[in-house]
């Protein structure tokens, strides 16, 4: 099996890791996901794209790579942008495109009550940047957004919360109108690289 050992920077070579700094390849999202995503781990490796082609997913449904399990990823699109990070070790990321529209109904519904007072205090606007930071945890952990989204909170009345138990959460801003956060197990430079 192909070992990811530890490294200063991403490498490009077999081989790679990723923990003082996490890359996230962006991309304007014009080719089906399985595809960039292939085309980003092959970048990201130096290996060839065909071994990054076959998925299969764990049991909570989070997909790993085949021939890779030791390369962890987390994906996420929204409107015409599309990220992967990749790293050694468990990573979450979402992005969400920031757009006009009544938000309060779903803080209520799917927010811990301190996020949606959070958002009472300091303006729905900010409703994206809390779903980024909810949705990377879920996927570093591996779940989907059930029942248990309403359970934990990832702001409070200060704002973004830095940590959730022991995951870090790294807010960025991918693109211009957009916001992005990343979830992973030690705080990481993030590297935002487009392809």
């Amino acid at each position: 099996m192909l070992k990811y050992p530890r490294s200063k920077s991403p490498c490009r070579f077999p081989g790679a890791a990723f923990h003082i700094m996490i890359p996230i390849y962006l991309t304007a999202h014009t080719a089906p996901s399985h595809t960039l995503l292939a085309r980003a781990a092959a970048l990201s490796t130096g290996l060839p794209e065909a071994d990054f082609g076959a998925l299969h997913t764990l049991p909570g449904g989070k997909p790993v790579f085949s021939r890779h399990p030791a390369l962890h990823f987390s994906l996420s699109h929204s409107g015409d942008l599309w990220a992967c990070a990749f790293s050694d070790a468990p990573v979450g990321l979402d992005i969400q495109k920031i757009v006009e529209k009544p938000v309060e109904r779903l803080a209520r519904r799917w927010f811990h009550p301190a996020e949606t007072a959070y958002l009472e205090a300091h303006g729905f606007s900010r409703f994206f940047e809390v779903w980024c930071a909810k949705e990377s945890l879920v996927k570093y952990l591996g779940t989907g957004i059930d029942g248990s989204f309403q359970k934990f909170a990832a702001a409070d009345e200060n704002g973004l919360l830095s940590k959730v138990g022991d995951v870090q959460l790294l807010p960025f801003s991918p693109a211009e109108g957009y916001c992005g956060c990343l979830a992973a197990e030690r705080r990481e430079e993030i590297r935002l690289i487009r392809f």
